[in-house]
């Protein structure tokens, strides 16, 4: 048996692996999923939330940095990706990052009564005051 025969079930697997992912991803269905990507808002009251909602947002705000780092690292992906798809897991992770460091202690049980939270919820009006007057200044052409 050659390397050839040995390695071309792999090969092919790997192959039509991609092809199923690439028509995934093209679907109807995923097209549906990047629509209500886009429709979603970060809504949720810090003082209140549940360390189960918590988890959950700190999950969608792990799983777009993922997602994120990874075409950054590759960028000629991104041109495999549905239209939309990129931008979307962006947007979920800039409304999610400023809040990441309260998720975390809400699912961890870490911060349970509103007072606990205080400190972590004045850092996340922080930053996004920060990144807001950033944003400001480069748009306005000035340095930041």
């Amino acid at each position: 048996m050659s390397q050839r025969d040995l390695f071309s079930h792999f090969t092919s697997f790997s192959v039509q692996t991609l092809l199923n992912l690439l028509e995934f991803l093209h679907s109807d269905s995923m097209k549906q999923v990047i629509d209500e990507m886009g429709n979603f808002k970060v809504e949720f009251d810090p003082d209140t939330i549940t360390p189960n909602d918590a988890e959950a947002y700190h999950n969608l705000l792990t799983i777009s940095h993922r997602m994120l780092k990874v075409l950054a690292d590759h960028p000629e992906m991104i041109a495999a990706l549905p239209q939309g798809l990129y931008e979307r897991y962006a947007k979920l992770h800039y409304e999610l990052s400023p809040w990441g460091m309260l998720l975390e202690k809400v699912a961890k049980g870490e911060l349970p009564t509103p007072d606990d939270r205080e400190s972590e919820i004045i850092k996340a009006a922080s930053r996004i005051r920060s990144r807001t007057l950033i944003a400001q200044k480069l748009y306005e052409g000035e340095s930041a």
